[in-house]
């Protein structure tokens, strides 16, 4: 690369990268990081310690024009032991070094050079987050039965956070940005209807059907589709997310697997295979639960 983006631009690509990836290895189980995963043949701790030798290159060039290779915070050690948080704490260690290193009086070369090599390793990023993703979101990694026991998992997660609390706490009691834990539940809702749709119209959704969700900015998109559920006491929310769960279970059992692998339409240009959708659903059922279930360890909903 002729003229690398500013450092900038680096930094905040490296940052988001890194997050991306940290965000993939946390779904994968423990008895997973040694697994070789077919394509490309390689496991995950193979996958990530290739992306941490090549962060650890251009560190050591940078530190070596520094000449403070003695001052500075060694990296951290690759462990296989504690694969999570050893690859976490790379990951930091070197964003703090490249954010170094866009302070330091780096001479032109040197600094197009890093800025080069660093933007080939965010390539590499990418895609082993990419491989490590396409893996996770596949059926053969599920099978069906784990996929279905998933799925019902993360309703059960959604559904059992508001177990045993007053409606009006959960009615009432701010909890997350702006939102009640009943006005989590009606967004969580909201995105229900829509999977709905793609679900039983797949692989080829009617894009008219899909219109109610059609905005170009989400974050107004998600506080309006919330506000015309207001009319939506605690009880309807409820008794309809159980009514999503029951048929989406249903929708499994009765799916052949040519049709879960199968490519369709996600809304709009996004595509990708039916497995992969509903699995993408479940994890935003689980992010949702957790914000409730963390109100509640905090004391946030008495």
């Amino acid at each position: 690369m002729v003229n690398p983006p500013p450092w900038q631009t680096v930094l905040a690509n490296i940052c988001r990268l890194h997050r991306q990836l940290q965000e993939t290895l946390l779904w994968l189980d423990e008895c997973e990081y040694e697994k070789q995963i077919p394509s490309p043949g390689k496991t995950p701790l193979q996958l990530v310690a290739e992306l941490l030798h090549e962060q650890e290159l251009i560190v050591h060039e940078v530190q070596a024009y520094l000449k403070e290779t003695e001052d500075e915070e060694p990296i951290p050690p690759f462990s296989a032991e504690n694969f999570p948080q050893s690859c976490y704490q790379n990951l930091v260690s070197f964003q703090n070094q490249m954010n170094a290193a866009s302070c330091a009086n780096l001479p032109e070369p040197l600094s197009v050079q890093v800025r080069c090599q660093c933007q080939l390793l965010l390539e590499q990023t990418a895609i082993t987050r990419s491989v490590l993703a396409e893996y996770w979101f596949s059926l053969s990694r599920w099978e069906r039965a784990g996929l279905r026991a998933f799925v019902a998992e993360q309703y059960d997660a959604l559904l059992d956070s508001v177990g045993g609390l007053p409606e009006s706490s959960l009615c009432d009691k701010v909890i997350a940005g702006a939102w009640t834990a009943r006005e989590v539940l009606a967004h969580v809702l909201t995105w229900e209807e829509y999977g709905w749709e793609i679900l039983h119209q797949w692989p080829n959704p009617d894009p008219q059907s899909l219109q109610p969700w059609t905005f170009e900015n989400m974050d107004q998109a998600n506080q309006m589709l919330v506000r015309e559920r207001k009319s939506l006491d605690l009880i309807d929310v409820l008794g309809d997310l159980y009514t999503y769960r029951r048929r989406t279970l249903q929708f499994i059992d009765s799916c052949p697997d040519e049709k879960l692998v199968s490519v369709g339409s996600y809304g709009g240009e996004e595509k990708g295979t039916l497995v992969a959708f509903l699995l993408h659903m479940a994890q935003h059922r689980n992010e949702h639960a957790q914000s409730i279930w963390t109100a509640r360890e905090t004391g946030e909903l008495p």
